[in-house]
């Protein structure tokens, strides 16, 4: 196996169960039919693949590394595959309104984030 797939290998377990154990997470404190797990995950690896990213151009992060965490890990936690499949539940369900807020709020948040983590990442960063 190359040493490439074996990064992303890694970082996409590590990812994905730290996806998992957000939605178990937040399932403790939101019981409503809107899939806020998922909604989280997204939002925040959006914020973070924000804040990494301006770090990474400025310094010499081995390709090894940026494939395990961007790749592997943000690619695994980001979790738009099941945000789709949940979507699609809701409007099999007619809950126009839930799939429509959960449209919107992973998208124009998850955008916003990752807008908010470029910006945050260039400002954190800047002095390095």
């Amino acid at each position: 196996m190359q040493p490439q797939l074996l990064f992303i290998a890694l970082g996409g377990a590590l990812g994905a169960l730290m996806r998992y154990a957000t939605a178990i997470g937040i399932s403790y404190l939101w019981r409503g039919a809107f899939p806020m797990g998922t909604a989280i995950a997204n939002i925040l690896g959006c914020f973070i693949i924000g804040l990494v990213l301006p770090y990474f151009a400025k310094t010499e992060i081995s390709e090894g590394f940026r494939l395990f965490f961007v790749t592997g890990f943000l690619g695994a936690y980001t979790t738009f595959s099941t945000f789709s499949l949940e979507t699609l539940a809701l409007l099999q369900r007619s809950d126009y309104a839930s799939a429509s807020l959960n449209v919107m709020a992973s998208v124009g948040l998850g955008l916003g984030a990752t807008a908010l983590g470029i910006w945050a990442g260039k400002t954190l960063w800047a002095g390095w």
